[in-house]
């Protein structure tokens, strides 16, 4: 589902649109979620394709830096110069100029990604728990135990420890688990500890929050596994 809502724009008047959509991003979807889907379902083991993407990030570099486009397949990937010169003959400084690195999806990928994806325009005026990321402070192999410290990021996140109705919950089959144990919660970021009591399974992760008088949750893009 891709969410969106419209923004009034001040450069239109009249008989023209004076409104365009701006998207809401959902998250971001991990490197080891991207590297266990690949996996999944093939012939290549997680390890074949960490080092297939290393070496595509490798040629990549090597072509790029070199002032050549790198067609991908489904993206070219081009780099540009930019920056502001003062005079013609001036030169590039990196102090003032740098590369940015344009990526473009082909016209396949882009027809669809158009057909498949579900698209909703939300009020604005319904604001909600966004979340974009968790990172595993305990650990980096990818895994996710009882009683790892965890950071989740996003927006509109922050809560009242005291209402238990409120807060991080772990949910499989529409049954909730409260998180208990919390380091830090601001709008962005919450710090908090996998309950030590939880049993081994797939996990949605959901941030509940208070607007007003009415509850609303936001949810993790990606499940969790623990283990």
């Amino acid at each position: 589902m891709i969410r969106f809502h419209l923004v009034k724009s001040n450069l239109v008047s009249g008989d023209k649109s004076p409104y365009f959509p701006k998207t809401i991003q959902e998250g971001n979807t991990s490197l080891e979620l991207v590297i266990k889907d690949i996996a999944y379902g093939s012939t290549v083991t997680e390890p074949d394709v960490i080092a297939v993407l290393k070496n595509i990030e490798r040629v990549c570099t090597e072509h790029l830096t070199n002032g050549r486009s790198v067609n991908l397949g489904f993206c070219t990937l081009r780099p540009q110069v930019k920056g502001n010169f003062k005079k013609p003959d001036e030169s590039y400084s990196n102090k003032k100029h740098w590369i940015e690195i344009s990526v473009a999806p082909n016209l396949g990928m882009e027809k669809r990604v158009s057909k498949l994806a579900k698209v909703t325009r939300i009020n604005r005026s319904n604001p909600q728990p966004s979340l974009k990321s968790i990172k595993n402070c305990s650990r980096e192999n990818g895994k996710y135990l009882a009683g790892d410290l965890l950071i989740l990021k996003g927006s509109k996140l922050r809560f009242s420890e005291r209402e238990k109705s409120l807060g991080v919950f772990f949910v499989k089959n529409g049954v909730e688990k409260r998180v208990t144990e919390y380091s830090n919660i601001t709008s962005s970021q919450i710090g908090f500890k996998i309950p030590n009591d939880i049993t081994s399974d797939s996990y949605k992760i959901v941030v509940k929050n208070i607007f007003g008088t009415e509850t609303r949750q936001g949810e993790l893009l990606e499940k969790i596994k623990i283990t």
